[in-house]
């Protein structure tokens, strides 16, 4: 009974992760947009900018993924934000 007790718990632990996991994009693809909007620019602009492929671009957008700590860095300067403000810790 330990091991499945354990199991269960693994099981809880990993689904929780992957709940933050998908706030944590949704909240990251929002303050995205609206850093987007404060800067002026435009989408496509802040793709060239940051070397970032549309399809990852729109993906973060719509919050449907969490970007790489190099990618939100990469934003963050062309955007003018700080890393905190644009992702949720």
């Amino acid at each position: 009974m330990g091991k499945s007790e354990s199991k269960y718990e693994l099981m809880l632990r990993k689904t929780e992760r992957k709940l933050d996991e998908t706030n944590r994009a949704k909240i990251f693809g929002q303050r995205l947009c609206d850093a987007i909007k404060a800067s002026g620019m435009k989408p496509r602009e802040v793709e060239k900018a940051t070397l970032i492929d549309a399809t990852t671009m729109y993906r973060y957008m719509k919050g449907q993924v969490s970007p790489k700590a190099y990618n939100v860095y990469k934003l963050s300067k062309v955007l003018k934000s700080s890393f905190e403000d644009l992702y949720p810790l």
